[in-house]
């Protein structure tokens, strides 16, 4: 070899690269490890956020050993035999498993799917039945409406109702739907007449034969509206029973619909309905609305086959059989999978490269990979290497067996390296032979000014490169720096080197030179007219970054809730949000999972928990880590209380009423969140501030426990007092419990005086004597025990007489009157009986005499002379003794005479 030649080269080539450097954004250069600065020319210029140089593009050929080969396999399975599926109603979802590699990590590639024989028969869809709750009275102008969901673009064949009564005319329409923003809900929009039908009390069948396309209706919902002639009623269920299915509404008189209501639910009025197919001859996918794994089947009219369906998505992690899904928007609907062809391929294979350096010499590259992948169940194997642009590929060996490959060279600094009918190793791997030359030897990355190679850094480090030969050499070197994008991202020239077998280059501040984050190739190259060297040594820039907690920590939730906790993963060197990171967490240690994980784009990430997927109850504590390719990973933690959720129930209701001095009893029931299970072995705290009710409690097991209250020490008001206790167990959500008591003062009712100046009664505890015929003013009033005053807040006298006649008065002066009507309500010589006095005041006890005693008695009379008649003789009257003097005598004499009562 002559140098003296090469050396003419090498100036031709320095001339070359000073030109190519030029083009590159000038480089503050540091004098480092004692080199000269006028050996640098100079490249580069500091921004924070440097745009790659994208007119040089990245060419990788690597020595030594070099990077590892992407390979791929694929293999075919291809099917004929017919399959017979169907959806029966209520089983929307049906699949056939096809034969896969065992290997999970073959990728399913291409499908090609055809399907024939497809049979759709009528079905009925009950929408709401069973024992009603109630019914709904039919208008004679204004519809009712309830609705029902078509399974597709189909026939209304018929419906049912459930009415009530009989002798009227039933008018039927159908509605389409629409949606109201406004109500956030769907509700009937126009209509059509359905016909109409008499009314009876039973299920009635009404067929129809109406088109039910879901393009004229919103989210394929229907409605049946009835209204009626004179009469008849529309059975419903509660919403909360049964299905719960359809939407009732009735129309309103001020022109909006409104939902049908029951004791303060919405109903579901009964309804059934029945289905057919839009196309009952040639029936095609798009008829009934048939897809494979959630896409449609194109309608394909070839003989027997009416469908076919190709994709090329990829599916991973198949592990010994593919899974295809059919679903059919029609029920009740039968076709058959006449042929299925899938591509498989994997595609995470890689084959060391291993090449042999010598100077002057050609670089011959070997790729050895074991394969005993491909299966006799299937067809057509292939071996896909991928292989740098530069090298130029030979033959392949299977063993002794030789293959030519054929060469696909795309643009791109790789080519394709396809062997077709390949098969698995024998008794050595395959292996690849490809060609290339090389002159150098290695190149070394120092972090920071340190003594220690390297292959990943930060955005804050800096780097030296030392390219290092198998020969001493001479001239310029040229060392670069791609990104991950494979455009240069950092360039420089040491020139005029002698002799050397190891070259400096100045530091790399990555800071200011960087384009984006990720794995970034260095590579020093020199040539003269024969030899060149190319090295490359690949290594990672990562960002640093921070996860910062954003949710507030140690909240308190139940196994019902849903809630968020929110991080903020930011980069700290650029000062940015980092978006399309992965969130993982893991809940008191367990499992790491990175479901329910949303990233919000901001750099902010919600991770959604839900109370009864945690598992545990207490203290919880959330690990959280996240990271993204070439961003450092980072953690943080988020702790919360997680009780069970529990219910409360007051049986006896929550307003209670006692005399003061009596106990009242609370009775409190603690759920579990089925409202009925109870929670046993509980505790009844007392939160109230009424200090002055004595109290204690039992535990009256199954969940229910018993507050007693004694009102001794309590003032008597109108005003109720509260009472706040709670019942709490171990971690079970605590229920706070309020209740109204309301203590009444002990009253008594006593009779203040009769109208009658001369009643009495003789003895004490004898009844009160009264004169019959004569009304008797009764004064009572009502006197406070605690006091013995007379209570004058304003109350009602309530009295009946023998069970029958009521009389009510009012007093503000704390008496009350009323009048005993002897003539008619009572017998002159028997006793009368008041059966109840009651008088009731606000805020005290409501007493009453429960029976009051009257003895009626006669009153005083006279008797007085009306007339004396002794015929013509005169009579002389004689005033003193009242007396008549007659003159003749033997003569006949008429006295007439009166009784009165005296009641003067």
């Amino acid at each position: 070899m002559s140098f003296k030649r090469h050396n003419k080269i090498i100036l031709a080539s320095l001339l070359l690269v000073l030109f190519i450097s030029s083009v590159y954004a000038p480089l503050d250069v540091l004098n480092t490890r004692g080199i000269n600065d006028e050996n640098y020319q100079d490249v580069e210029e500091e921004f924070p956020w440097k745009d790659p140089d994208v007119s040089a593009q990245y060419s990788n050929i690597i020595t030594d050993n070099g990077d590892e080969i992407n390979m791929e396999l694929g293999m075919v399975y291809d099917s004929n035999t017919v399959t017979s599926l169907n959806n029966t109603i209520g089983e929307n979802n049906k699949s056939i498993n096809v034969m896969a590699p065992m290997d999970s990590n073959f990728n399913s590639s291409y499908y090609n799917i055809t399907v024939g024989n497809i049979r759709a028969n009528n079905y009925t869809d009950t929408i709401q039945d069973g024992t009603f709750d109630g019914f709904e009275p039919l208008s004679t102008n204004i519809d009712r409406v309830t609705s029902f969901v078509a399974p597709s673009s189909c026939h209304l064949d018929n419906f049912s109702v459930y009415l009530q009564g009989t002798g009227s005319t039933i008018y039927a329409y159908l509605y389409n739907a629409t949606y109201n923003n406004t109500e956030g809900r769907i509700e009937p929009d126009s209509l059509s007449e359905l016909g109409s039908f008499s009314l009876s009390t039973n299920w009635i069948d009404v067929d129809v034969a109406e088109d039910l396309d879901s393009d004229n209706t919103y989210a394929n919902t229907w409605f049946i509206g009835l209204f009626t002639s004179s009469g008849g009623n529309w059975l419903f269920d509660r919403d909360g029973v049964g299905n719960n299915d359809t939407e009732s509404y009735k129309y309103n008189t001020g022109g909006y619909w409104e939902y049908i209501e029951d004791s303060g639910s919405t109903v579901d009025l009964f309804l059934k309905v029945g289905f057919a197919a839009s196309n009952t001859s040639t029936i095609l996918p798009s008829d009934v609305g048939l897809q494979i794994n959630g896409t449609d089947v194109n309608d394909y009219a070839q003989g027997d086959l009416t469908g076919k369906w190709e994709s090329n998505d990829e599916i991973a992690g198949i592990g010994g059989k593919l899974n295809v899904s059919f679903s059919c928007g029609y029920p009740n609907t039968q076709w058959d999978v006449y042929n299925v062809t899938v591509n498989y391929t994997k595609s995470d294979l890689e084959a060391t490269s291993t090449f042999n350096v010598e100077t002057n010499k050609i670089v011959n590259w070997e790729i050895n990979k074991s394969i005993n992948l491909f299966n006799s169940s299937f067809q057509n194997y292939t071996i896909k290497y991928s292989v740098p642009d530069e090298w130029t590929v030979g033959s392949a060996y299977n063993w002794t067996d030789e293959y030519t490959p054929v060469v696909n060279d795309t643009t791109g600094t790789y080519k394709d390296a396809w062997i077709y009918d390949a098969g698995n190793s024998s008794t050595h791997d395959w292996s690849l032979q490809c060609t290339s030359a090389n002159f150098a030897k290695n190149i070394s990355i120092f972090e920071n000014g340190g003594s220690q190679n390297s292959t990943s850094a930060n955005y804050s480090d800096t780097l030296d490169f030392l390219a290092g030969f198998d020969d001493p050499i001479s001239g310029d070197v040229n060392i670069s720096v791609y990104s991950p994008s494979g455009y240069l991202n950092y360039s420089t020239v040491n020139s005029s080197l002698t002799d050397e077998y190891e070259v400096w280059f100045p530091i790399y501040d990555i800071s200011g030179n960087l384009s984006e984050y990720g794995e970034f190739s260095v590579q020093y190259k020199w040539n003269n007219a024969t030899y060149v060297a190319f090295w490359e040594q690949n290594f990672t820039i990562s960002a640093e970054t921070n996860l910062t907690l954003i949710s507030a920590d140690n909240p308190i939730y139940t196994s019902e809730d849903i809630f968020n906790i929110t991080v903020y993963y930011n980069d700290t060197g650029l000062d940015s949000a980092i978006t399309g990171g992965s969130i993982s967490y893991s809940i008191n240690t367990g499992t790491p999972s990175s479901d329910n994980v949303e990233d919000l784009d901001d750099g902010n990430y919600n991770i959604t928990i839900y109370g009864w997927d945690v598992g545990a109850f207490g203290s919880i504590t959330v690990d959280i880590n996240a990271s993204k390719s070439f961003y450092d990973l980072n953690t943080t933690q988020f702790s919360f209380t997680l009780f069970n959720k529990t219910e409360q129930n007051l049986p006896d209701g929550s307003s209670y009423d006692v005399v003061r001095g009596d106990n009242v009893t609370i009775v409190a029931e603690y759920l579990y969140n089925d409202s009925v299970s109870g929670i046993e072995d509980a505790t009844l705290n007392w939160d109230s501030n009424n200090a002055a009710f004595e109290n204690s409690w039992t535990d009256g097991g199954a969940g229910t426990y018993n507050l007693e209250l004694d009102s001794t020490n309590v003032e008597g008001s109108a005003t109720p007092y509260n009472i706040d206790f709670n019942i709490t167990s171990g971690n079970n959500e605590t229920q706070e419990y309020t209740v109204s008591v309301t203590v009444l003062n002990n009253t008594q009712v006593e009779i203040v005086s009769l109208s009658q100046p001369n009643y009495g009664h003789t003895d004490s505890g004898a009844p009160y004597e009264v004169y019959y015929g004569k009304d008797t003013i009764v004064t009572v009033r009502l006197i406070d025990l605690d006091n013995g005053n007379a209570i004058v807040t304003g109350g009602q006298a309530n009295l009946t007489y023998s069970g029958s006649t009521d009389y009510n008065t009012t007093d503000d002066s704390g008496e009350f009157q009323f009048t005993l009507d002897t003539d008619t309500s009572a017998v002159a010589g028997s006793p009368y009986t008041i059966t109840d006095i009651s008088i009731n005041a606000t805020g005290f006890e409501t007493t009453s005499l429960s029976s009051t005693n009257f003895d009626i008695i006669n009153c005083p009379t006279r008797v007085e002379v009306d007339s004396i008649d002794v015929g013509v003789t005169p009579l002389t009257y004689y005033p003193s003794n009242n007396t008549y003097q007659g003159e003749e005598y033997g003569s006949d004499i008429t006295i007439s005479v009166s009784l009165y009562n005296d009641l003067s």
